[in-house]
């Protein structure tokens, strides 16, 4: 209301709508074989420890700052994607879905640096020496930008999705499936 969607801020959501999500019953604890709770958080926190392992000397409290640079193949092919995100921009009008667009080019870079480190985390054995951010042995590559643009883009068709549900919608479509169905076949 009151202009509050157009200052930008609702573009920078990474909007989540599936559909046909299955509705599955809950177990209580004592009827489940294995608490999956426990066994989650068992192969979470060794990557979690890992990453903020990161510069961090026996005894040292301080921060080393390191930086993750491109594979060539993989900055060209992150390069490719956005271009052509950018050549479809100048065919749109929609000054909503012009800024979603740019946004998730952003979004693209940030998926892939956090799935890079978590590749790193997941096979990182801390018995070895520590120089796992020399530029020569780790870069985001080109397979993990692939995984990032492919993230980007589901995010980006959903986001266009929302745009349609929040700005297009009328209130039939705001109801409930079996409600919309109701009206729509009289049934």
């Amino acid at each position: 209301k009151g202009g509050r969607g157009l200052n930008g801020f609702i573009e920078r959501i990474c909007f989540c709508i599936p559909e046909n999500v299955p509705i599955l019953s809950l177990k209580k604890r004592k009827e489940r074989v294995s608490d999956a709770f426990s066994s989650i958080f068992a192969r979470y926190a060794p990557i979690i420890t890992n990453i903020l392992s990161v510069g961090m000397a026996e005894g040292d409290n301080t921060k080393e700052s390191h930086v993750l640079i491109f594979d060539e193949d993989a900055e060209d092919a992150l390069t490719d994607w956005a271009n052509e995100k950018r050549n479809f921009l100048q065919k749109i009008d929609n000054e909503y879905v012009r800024n979603i667009y740019s946004k998730i080019q952003s979004v693209a870079i940030r998926f892939a640096l956090i799935l890079e480190i978590l590749e790193w985390s997941c096979h990182y054995d801390s018995s070895n020496e520590w120089d796992c951010f020399d530029p020569n042995k780790l870069n985001i590559r080109l397979e993990t930008v692939g995984k990032a643009i492919e993230i980007a883009e589901y995010f980006l068709q959903n986001a266009l999705k929302a745009n349609s549900i929040i700005n297009f919608s009328s209130p039939i479509d705001k109801l409930p499936k079996n409600y919309r169905n109701c009206i729509v076949t009289g049934k």
